[in-house]
């Protein structure tokens, strides 16, 4: 029985030796990958290329050049939009296009054209102006 008892303990105290070995293991895990990801945030990333930040202002202008056409809309949920295109001119970039939405009595009013940079007070529908086409011309036509 003694014998039994001492196995019982030899066979405890491996188990705890693997136990205590397996935690230093995940411990050193955890650290590493929080200095890994550590310094990922601090390493410098590459500077963008100036095609790089031409891609990413474009996008911003239509996302953004969308949204302000929305928000001159009696609707802006009932927007569609066609033929938007980004034109960069003279080192102006502009969303031009068309819209279409619900006026006021529910229908849909008809396409009209717009010009945006993505900011509201730069931003025009043809309904706004008499001098449309001549902001379109300077702004939107190759």
């Amino acid at each position: 029985m003694n014998s039994q008892l001492t196995t019982d303990q030899n066979g405890k105290n491996t188990q705890e030796k693997i136990n205590k070995e397996s935690n230093k293991t995940i411990l050193i895990l955890v650290i590493l990958a929080v200095v890994i990801s550590t310094l990922i945030m601090i390493v410098p990333k590459q500077p963008k290329t100036k095609e790089e930040k031409l891609r990413e202002l474009e996008f911003n202008v239509q996302v953004l050049g969308r949204e302000m056409v929305q928000n001159k809309l009696k609707d802006p949920d009932s927007a569609t939009f066609r033929n938007d295109n980004v034109v960069t001119k003279k080192g102006i970039t502009v969303l031009c296009g068309e819209v279409n939405s619900r006026n006021g009595f529910g229908g849909m009013g008809g396409y009209q054209g717009f010009v945006s940079n993505g900011l509201p007070d730069t931003t025009i529908l043809e309904e706004e102006t008499s001098d449309f086409a001549t902001i379109w011309n300077k702004l939107c036509v190759k």
